[in-house]
């Protein structure tokens, strides 16, 4: 039990960390899209 609870607590924390690449990725993504439109 004790590995399986490890082993989500790994899991989630790369998620955590592609969730925050993508949010970066939106966001620079967005604020081109503005200059390009201005």
């Amino acid at each position: 039990m004790i590995e399986l609870k490890f082993f989500l607590k790994e899991e989630l924390d790369e998620i955590k960390i592609v969730n925050k690449q993508h949010i970066d990725i939106i966001n620079d993504f967005f604020s081109n899209s503005k200059k390009i439109n201005r």
